[in-house]
């Protein structure tokens, strides 16, 4: 069995972003193609495969997590006046209220 190189979502994303007709694709690299590609579809996606970075998305949702965790931990520190404050500056921002 082929070890997973690719990540497969983030691949797949890649190749349409390309403008490739594909229908799917898999961690091994392999591409599912609407309609037989051309020899020109088929050096895009070489190129979109070696560009490709598997690690790339769990690298950003890692940092995001890290992000939220902080927030939480910032929030978590806040006084209950000032948690108060904050949550009432939010809810004015996503309600439009001024």
């Amino acid at each position: 069995m082929a070890a997973d190189l690719h990540d497969p979502v983030a691949l797949f994303d890649e190749l349409r972003s390309a403008g490739l007709a594909v229908v799917g694709c898999a961690s091994t690299g392999r591409i599912d193609w609407a309609a037989p590609p051309t020899p020109a579809q088929l050096g895009t996606a070489q190129a979109v495969l070696a560009a490709h970075d598997p690690g790339r998305r769990a690298r950003e949702e890692s940092a995001r997590l890290a992000e939220a965790r902080d927030l939480v931990a910032r929030f978590d520190a806040l006084d209950e006046g000032e948690r108060r404050r904050l949550l009432r500056l939010v809810s004015m921002r996503v309600f439009g209220i001024s």
